[in-house]
């Protein structure tokens, strides 16, 4: 229920906020990259200068609900806060690989968005007409195949 509340826009909007008031998030404008890359037709209709904006907002992260989450659960579970300590960062000794392997599926994303791979795809995708039920398939396969997961695959081929 904290999870699903924590997506909610209200929710959000004011965690956000309530980060910007405490000085612990911040939308940062990434310097040489924001609205340097400008996507142009066919494309877009015209001229666009792409934003690079790093937002860091702590508060109205998914994985600090899940943080919470897991906190209060340990509490009804009637846990000590040290066991609940050491499941943590048990828990993160054992993902460490696969935080990291969607760190760097995240950042190919992003070079990819940045470098116009995606466009490119898209457009190339385009004209395969009639053929497009075909390939598109395909690549989501593809996309899945290599990064294993098919969010990973969404950040890698343009979302």
């Amino acid at each position: 229920m904290l999870v699903f509340l924590w997506g909610t826009p209200q929710v959000k909007s004011f965690l956000n906020d309530l980060s910007t008031t405490l000085h612990i998030g911040a939308k940062i404008n990434w310097p040489g990259l924001h609205l340097e890359v400008v996507r142009i037709p066919p494309v877009v209709a015209k001229d666009t200068p792409e934003k690079a904006v790093y937002e860091l907002f702590v508060l109205s992260a998914t994985g600090t609900a899940l943080l919470i989450t897991g906190i209060l659960s340990g509490l009804v579970l009637r846990l000590r806060p040290g066991e609940i300590g050491r499941v943590f960062l048990g828990t993160l000794h054992r993902v460490r690989l696969s935080l990291l392997t969607i760190a760097a599926m995240l950042a190919i994303g992003y070079v990819t968005r940045y470098g116009g791979l995606d466009a490119s795809m898209g457009l190339a995708f385009a004209k395969t007409g009639k053929l497009f039920a075909f390939f598109s398939p395909l690549l989501g396969w593809l996309g899945v195949a290599l990064t294993g997961s098919d969010t990973s695959s969404n950040a890698l081929f343009g979302r």
